[in-house]
C-alpha cells in the first residue's frame, strides 16, 4: 500500500502500478453483471495502455516517472515535468489519446471482418469505448490530456489560479453534458438494451471522473496558491531525533519518553530513513526478538531538497514521491525536516486566514 493510499497492482518497466479506491469500488459494483464486469476489465486495459504511453514515452526521454494511478476513466501518470521542454510535455500528453485511436483502428478493423453476432458486438463496443477515450482525452476538460493544453494557453494571458477556474467551469459544462447524453442513450435509439445500457453506463463515469477532476484542480490551484505565500521557516522542524542503524530500540523508547521528540531519522550509508511505527512498549517484546530488531526495518527512504526550494516545490516533490516528509539540506547538510502533517496544517491555517480576509 502506498502513501496515497492506492494499492500498487503490479510493475511495468519498473513504474509501480496502482488502482484508486473509486476503480476498485467500481470493480466490486460490477460483479452485479458478468457482462458489466467484462467491460470494465476491458476499460481497465484500455486506460492501462494509455498510461503507460504518457509513462514509457516520458522514461524515454529521461522524464522520472514515479507511478501511475487508475481511475475508472482515466488515470495518472506521476511524472516530474518539471525536468522536460513545454514541447515534450505536449508530446507526452498526445501519445496517451494516440494509443487509444490506433488500439480503436485495430478493432474496427476486427468489427469490420468478424460476422454479425456477439463477436461483432463486442468488437464493435470496444472500438467505440477507445474512441471515446482518444477524443475525450483531447477534451479541454480536467483531469484530461487536453485541459492541459488549454490551461497553458491562457496562463499566457493571466495567472495559474485564474487559468485554472477557466478550464474547470468549461470542464463542469462538459460534465453536465456528458451526464445528459448518458439519460438521452438511456431511453432514445435503436440499439439493444444491453448496448444502451453500457453507452449511458459510459457517459456516467465520464460525467463523474470530469467533474471531481475539476474540483480537484481548483482545490490544488488554491493549495498552491497559499504556499507560494509561505516560507521555508513556517514548515521546517529541527526538533527530530538523530540515530544510526546501530542504535538500540530501548535508547530511542527512553528519548521518546523523556523529549517526546517524534521525527526520528537515521542515516544508512548515503541514505536517509525516517523512522516509523516502531513498538511502544518494548517491556513486552522478548528479549531474543528485540535482539534481531534493527531500526531500518522501520524505516522509509525519504527524499531531499535544498533549502533554496519554495515551499511549493517542497510540497511538490513530497506529492512526486508519496512521502511523509523530506529532507531539507542546505550545503549538503540536514538542516531539517518538513512533515507531510505540518505542511498540511500550516497551509490548512494560512487558507483559513486568507479566506476571513
Amino acid at each position: 500500500m502506498a502513501f496515497n493510499g492506492s494499492p500498487t497492482i503490479g510493475r511495468v518497466s519498473g513504474i509501480p502500478i496502482q488502482l484508486h479506491w473509486t476503480f476498485i469500488l467500481l470493480l466490486i459494483v460490477s460483479l452485479i453483471s458478468p457482462i458489466f464486469f467484462l467491460y470494465i476489465l476491458l476499460l481497465f486495459s484500455f486506460v492501462t495502455i494509455h498510461e503507460l504511453a504518457h509513462s514509457i514515452t516520458a522514461k524515454r526521454n529521461n522524464i522520472p516517472v514515479k507511478r501511475i494511478i487508475l481511475y475508472p476513466l482515466g488515470g495518472g501518470s506521476v511524472i516530474d515535468v518539471s525536468k522536460g521542454t513545454p514541447e515534450l510535455e505536449l508530446k507526452i500528453a498526445l501519445v496517451g489519446p494516440l494509443s487509444n485511436f490506433f488500439m480503436g483502428g485495430l478493432l474496427g478493423i476486427g468489427a469490420i471482418l468478424v460476422p454479425s453476432g456477439a463477436a461483432h458486438i463486442i468488437f464493435q463496443l470496444l472500438f467505440l469505448v477507445n474512441i471515446l477515450l482518444g477524443v475525450l482525452n483531447i477534451i479541454p476538460a480536467f483531469p484530461l490530456d487536453g485541459s492541459r493544453v488549454l490551461r497553458s494557453y491562457l496562463e499566457r494571458k493571466s495567472d495559474e489560479h485564474t487559468a485554472t477556474i477557466k478550464v474547470a467551469r468549461l470542464s463542469n459544462m462538459i460534465a453536465w453534458t456528458s451526464m445528459l447524453l448518458g439519460i438521452l442513450f438511456l431511453f432514445i435509439g435503436s440499439y439493444t438494451e444491453t448496448y444502451r445500457v453500457l453507452l449511458a453506463f459510459s457517459f456516467f463515469i465520464v460525467a463523474i471522473y470530469i467533474y471531481s477532476g475539476s474540483q480537484s484542480e481548483v482545490y490544488t490551484s488554491y493549495i498552491n496558491g497559499v504556499a507560494d505565500k509561505l516560507r521555508l521557516s513556517d514548515v521546517i522542524t529541527d526538533r527530530y531525533m538523530r540515530v544510526s542503524p546501530k542504535t538500540r530500540l530501548e535508547r530511542i523508547y527512553e528519548n521518546l519518553m523523556r523529549d517526546h521528540t517524534r521525527p526520528i531519522l537515521c542515516k544508512s550509508g548515503s541514505r536517509y530513513l525516517f523512522i516509523m511505527n516502531i513498538p511502544t512498549n518494548i517491556i513486552r517484546i522478548k528479549r531474543g526478538e528485540l535482539s534481531k530488531m534493527r531500526i531500518s526495518d522501520f524505516g522509509v527512504e525519504l527524499p531531499s531538497i535544498s533549502s533554496k526550494a519554495s515551499v511549493r516545490e517542497i510540497m511538490g516533490e513530497m506529492e512526486l514521491e508519496g512521502s511523509p516528509a523530506i529532507i531539507i539540506l542546505n550545503r549538503g547538510r540536514v538542516a531539517g525536516l518538513v512533515l507531510r502533517d505540518k505542511l498540511s496544517y500550516v497551509i490548512a491555517s494560512h487558507a483559513g486566514r486568507l479566506d476571513h480576509k
